[in-house]
C-alpha cells in the first residue's frame, strides 16, 4: 500500500476506534440535555422533526396539506383512522404503535430525505477535517440513540421508514432462497465464500429483523464493494503493465454507481436513520472491500461469484418484499432521486445491461410511477448484475468474451509480447522508405 492510502487508511481507522471507544462516557452524557432533541417541536403552521440531531421543515416530511380543510392530516395513526393538527407536538403517548399510512395517498406524502440534507453532503476537505467533523455528528447521533434506548426521548415514529409500515418476514426470504437454489439457481462457491455468505445473512436476519428498509441500505452500502474492489485491482493490474482491459473496469464502474443510487433511494426512505445501522454499515463495508480485494487478486473467479451470490440473495430479498407489500408501496410518490436516475439522468445506465453482441445496446426503458415501480427497476437492477458476474465468471475462467451497450469484453490466450512482429517492421519500413540494406543489423 503507497503511503497516502495508507495515511487514509490509518486516519479513518483512528477515528472509528476512537468513536468506539467513546460509547462508555457517552452513556453518561445521555442524561445531559440536547436541543433539540423531540420528535415534533411547535411552529405555527409548521410540523417539524429531528433529522440528524437538527430540526428540519414540515415541507421534508410532510407536503402542504392545502388540500385537506382546515390545515388538519387525517392518517392512520394507532390502527383506527385519527387527526393530528398541523403545528402540534406529538407527545410520546403517540408511539404507543407504529403508525400506517398505507390509506395517505401519495400526493399527500413526500416523507423522504433530500440529499441536500444528507450528513454525506458536506464541503470536501482534507481527512482530518472530514474525520472530526463526522465524530462530531455521529457523537451527537448516539448521544440521541442512547437516550431514545434508556426511553429517555421517544423513538422516532412519525419519519420513515417506521412511519411506512413495511413488512419483510426473514423466513420468506429464506425459504425463497432455497426454492431458487433447489430449481438449478445454486452459486456453486468455494466453502471460504459460502461460509462468509452464511454468516453475512444470518447477521442481516439477527440485526435487521421486521426492519426492510435499513436492511435493504445496508445491502445497497456493502453492494458497491464488490465494484469498488475490482476497479482498485484492475487499476494496479493495469499500472503494474500486467493486465488491461478499459471495458471490463467501465462496466464495474457502472455497477458502483448504480449501487450508489440505489443507496440513495434507500438513505431517501431513512434507512441509514440510525446510528447502530450506520456504525455497522460502514465497518462491514471497509473489512467487505479488504476481503474481495485479497480474494480477486488470489482467485478473481471466486472474487466474483461472491458477488454473484450476495446479489442472487438480494433478488430474492426484493422479491419477497415487493410482494409483502405492494399495495402500500403503489400508494406512495416517487423519490426525487429515483426519478432522476430512472428518468432523467440515467448517468451510465446503460453500461451494465448485457447486450447479445456488440453492435446491440440496452433497450430497456424504466417506467416510474409510484415506489413500487422505483423497486421492481431496482429488482431488475440486481438481476442484472447477477448476469454481470456470471458473464465475468466465464470470461475468467473460459477466456468467453461478453458485450454490453456495444461494448465487447474479450481477451487473448496469448502470451504477453512487446517484440514487434516481422510484418508490422515491414509495414513501416515501407511506409518510411527505408530500403532494408540501410537498416543496422
Amino acid at each position: 500500500m503507497d503511503r497516502p492510502l495508507l495515511v487514509l487508511f490509518s486516519a479513518h481507522l483512528l477515528s472509528t476506534c476512537s468513536l468506539s471507544l467513546a460509547v462508555v462516557p457517552l452513556a453518561i452524557m445521555a442524561f445531559v440535555p440536547l436541543a433539540p432533541v423531540s420528535v415534533a417541536h411547535r411552529q405555527p403552521g409548521k410540523l417539524t422533526t429531528t433529522l440528524y440531531g437538527r430540526p428540519c421543515r414540515a415541507s421534508k416530511i410532510v407536503r402542504r396539506l392545502d388540500s385537506y380543510s382546515s390545515g388538519r392530516l387525517t392518517c392512520d395513526l394507532r390502527g383506527s383512522r385519527s387527526s393530528q393538527k398541523v403545528g402540534s407536538s406529538l407527545t410520546p403517548e403517540d408511539d404507543a404503535s407504529t403508525p400506517n399510512v398505507s390509506e395517505l395517498r401519495s400526493e399527500h406524502l413526500v416523507a423522504y430525505f433530500d440529499a441536500d440534507e444528507s450528513m454525506y453532503q458536506v464541503r470536501l476537505g482534507n481527512v482530518l477535517r472530514l474525520s472530526i467533523q463526522n465524530f462530531t455528528v455521529e457523537v451527537r447521533e448516539l448521544q440521541l440513540a442512547i437516550r431514545r434506548l434508556m426511553g429517555i426521548n421517544s423513538p422516532l415514529r412519525y419519519t420513515p421508514p417506521e412511519c411506512l409500515g413495511f413488512k419483510l418476514e426473514n423466513e420468506a426470504v429464506n425459504r425463497r432462497e432455497a426454492n431458487r437454489e433447489s430449481s438449478g439457481g445454486m452459486v456453486k462457491t468455494s466453502w471460504l465464500v459460502r461460509k462468509v455468505y452464511d454468516v453475512t445473512c444470518t447477521a442481516l436476519d439477527v440485526f435487521f429483523d421486521g426492519r426492510p428498509i435499513p436492511r435493504f441500505w445496508f445491502l445497497e452500502t456493502i453492494a458497491r464493494m464488490p465494484y469498488f474492489s475490482y476497479s482498485s485491482c484492475l487499476h494496479l493490474l493495469s499500472t503494474l503493465g500486467w493486465y488491461r482491459s478499459p471495458t471490463l473496469m467501465n462496466m464495474h464502474h457502472a455497477e458502483e454507481l448504480n449501487e450508489a443510487y440505489h443507496l440513495a433511494v434507500m438513505e431517501s426512505l431513512g434507512g441509514d436513520k440510525r446510528w447502530q445501522d450506520r456504525f455497522l454499515a460502514f465497518h462491514a463495508s471497509l473489512a467487505y472491500y479488504w476481503f474481495l480485494v485479497f480474494l480477486f487478486f488470489v482467485s478473481p473467479a471466486e472474487s466474483y461469484r461472491f458477488s454473484q451470490i450476495l446479489e442472487a440473495h438480494a433478488v430474492d430479498t426484493y422479491t419477497e418484499f415487493i410482494d409483502a407489500n405492494k399495495d402500500v408501496l403503489d400508494s406512495l410518490a416517487v423519490p426525487d432521486v429515483a426519478y432522476e436516475y430512472f428518468r432523467e439522468f440515467r448517468y451510465y445506465f446503460d453500461e451494465f445491461q448485457l447486450s447479445e453482441d456488440s453492435l446491440s445496446s440496452s433497450k430497456r426503458q424504466p417506467e416510474i410511477s409510484s415506489l413500487l415501480s422505483v423497486f421492481e427497476n431496482i429488482l431488475m437492477d440486481e438481476r442484472e448484475h447477477t448476469r454481470t458476474m456470471s458473464a465475468c465468471i466465464d470470461f475468467v475462467e473460459k477466456g468467453e468474451q461478453f458485450s454490453y451497450n456495444g461494448k465487447v469484453v474479450s481477451a487473448s490466450s496469448r502470451r504477453p509480447n512487446v517484440i514487434p512482429s516481422e510484418k508490422r517492421e515491414n509495414f513501416w519500413r515501407q511506409w518510411s522508405n527505408v530500403d532494408e540494406t540501410d537498416v543496422d543489423v
